[in-house]
C-alpha cells in the first residue's frame, strides 16, 4: 500500500491526472478498488458526484492522501482520452443538485497547484 501512495505522490507532483488513471495505477498494485460507492464532492454538496464505483477501502485511500488537491474542470475530455467517465449528466457548477452529478474532476499534488 505506501508504494502505491508513494507512486500517486508522485505522479500528481508531475501531472494532473484522472480517476480513471488512478484505477490504472490501482490494477498495477493488485489494489482492490471496484465496489459501490462513489466518491462524493468533498466539501459536501448534494448530489456532486466525483468518481464512483470504489469500495470503502478505495475512498478511504484516497482521502488519506491529504496531499491531494481535487480540480473542478470545465470539460470531460481527458477522460474521453482515457477511455472513460461516468453514466450521469454532467454538473455544470459546484452546487446542490435535486439528482447526482457527475463533477469533473482532476488530481493533482498540492505542489503542482500552489
Amino acid at each position: 500500500m505506501n508504494t502505491l501512495k508513494q507512486e500517486i505522490y508522485e505522479i500528481t507532483k508531475k501531472n494532473r491526472i484522472t480517476f480513471i488513471e488512478l484505477e490504472e495505477l490501482f490494477e498495477k498494485y493488485n489494489f482492490d478498488y471496484k465496489g459501490n460507492k462513489p466518491l462524493l464532492a468533498l466539501d459536501g454538496t448534494q448530489n456532486l458526484i466525483m468518481w464512483d464505483g470504489w469500495n470503502k477501502e478505495a475512498i478511504e485511500l484516497i482521502q488519506s492522501l491529504k496531499e491531494l488537491t481535487y480540480i473542478a474542470v470545465n470539460s470531460s475530455i481527458n477522460y474521453l482520452i482515457c477511455g472513460g467517465g461516468l453514466d450521469l449528466p454532467i454538473a455544470k457548477s459546484i452546487r446542490p443538485y435535486k439528482k447526482p452529478r457527475w463533477l469533473v474532476t482532476d488530481i493533482a499534488h498540492d505542489d503542482l497547484v500552489n
